[in-house]
């Protein structure tokens, strides 16, 4: 199995399947290979392929798609975009998209939530999938979505959760890193609620603000070392909102005195700061070490990749070789390191048709 870095924190791995499951996944999802860079198509190519029969409009999603799996094609033949070269996040992701769906008026919206569902859609299809390192190291679950959050992705997550035995009456802990403005305590807000719809019920409250409030934001100015140089500066549209008023008045704005003037977006904080300020905020909650946590992702993660080695072996077996050679073993052979025991399978061979 190829592991594909996305960033100091994500990695995008390839599936194993037979070819016959792959093709059939991209024939169902209308994924084709395209020679040509699709970000580099003209509005009248981009008709042509992902355009509806009866009109002049884009299909946005069949587009997205087609982006996503032409760019994982890319990082596979060893000439990946340059947010992958300097190991951005997955959320770089749309913004690489979003250069070419804002050159096209066909082509313009805020889409952030059709590129979170899709790549989901595509990870649940089996064409690949992609780990959290975080999650990895604390045990906990981890979601990346956009300023308006997925009811999708949200609920598929819920729902995992569920199948993985994960009590759905314990009490949650919700940490984010959203932009320090009214849009991202809008969104943290409502990606709570969302998970209130899915089916979770108890959330710890932490007193960041001055009210309690069921999620702990970590992009606050107290946890900048330069607020001030890092804000910008609201539109006069969005300082006249009602939602920033309320915004301000909780949250005591930059400058504490509740200032609706600035923000500071999630960006000014750096990858190092962001790492600290979430060991800082998880640590003291976590029931099991980090430690024993990353050993047992670990091990997980060669389980899954062992498991998925194998059933390729099984659906595409080496020339000449029968499903039944593959599969069958002799009895294993003991080994031992002087602290624990292996056990060794030998090559299988034919074994005598049964009458």
């Amino acid at each position: 199995m190829d592991a594909v870095p996305l960033s100091g924190r994500c990695r995008l791995f390839w599936r194993a399947a037979s070819e016959d499951e792959h093709e059939k996944v991209l024939f169902k999802f209308d994924i084709r290979h395209f020679d040509k860079n699709i970000l580099e198509m003209s509005l009248e190519e981009l008709r042509q392929h992902f355009g509806y029969k009866t009109s002049m409009r884009i299909r946005i999603t069949i587009l997205i798609r087609n982006i996503i799996w032409q760019t994982y094609e890319y990082i596979q033949a060893g000439s990946p975009p340059d947010f992958y070269r300097r190991r951005e996040c997955i959320r770089a992701l749309w913004y690489y998209i979003k250069k070419k769906t804002t050159q096209h008026r066909a082509t313009q919206g805020n889409h952030y939530s059709v590129v979170s569902d899709q790549l989901l859609l595509m990870v649940k299809a089996g064409l690949f999938a992609y780990r959290e390192e975080m999650a990895d190291l604390y045990g906990c679950h981890v979601i990346t979505l956009g300023g308006s959050p997925s009811y999708f992705s949200n609920n598929t997550m819920v729902a995992e959760m569920h199948e993985l035995g994960v009590p759905m009456d314990q009490e949650f802990m919700v940490f984010t890193i959203v932009d320090f403005d009214p849009a991202g305590w809008n969104a943290a807000e409502e990606f709570v609620k969302q998970l209130q719809d899915s089916g979770l019920r108890k959330f710890r409250s932490f007193d960041t603000y001055t009210r309690p409030l069921p999620w702990r934001d970590l992009c606050i100015p107290h946890n900048h070392a330069d607020p001030k140089g890092a804000r910008y500066r609201l539109t006069r549209r969005v300082q006249a909102m009602e939602d920033t008023h309320e915004w301000a008045t909780l949250t005591g704005g930059v400058d504490g005195k509740g200032s609706k003037s600035y923000g500071i977006e999630s960006d000014e904080f750096s990858d190092d700061l962001l790492r600290a300020l979430i060991d800082r905020e998880l640590t003291p909650h976590l029931r099991t070490s980090k430690q024993l946590v990353a050993k047992r992702s670990a091990m997980r993660g060669l389980k899954e990749a062992l498991t998925e080695f194998l059933l390729a072996r099984l659906l595409q077996p080496p020339h000449g070789a029968s499903a039944w050679q593959i599969a069958a073993s002799r009895r294993p052979v003991a080994a031992t390191d002087g602290r624990r025991s292996y056990h060794v399978v030998p090559n299988v061979k034919d074994r005598p048709a049964r009458s």
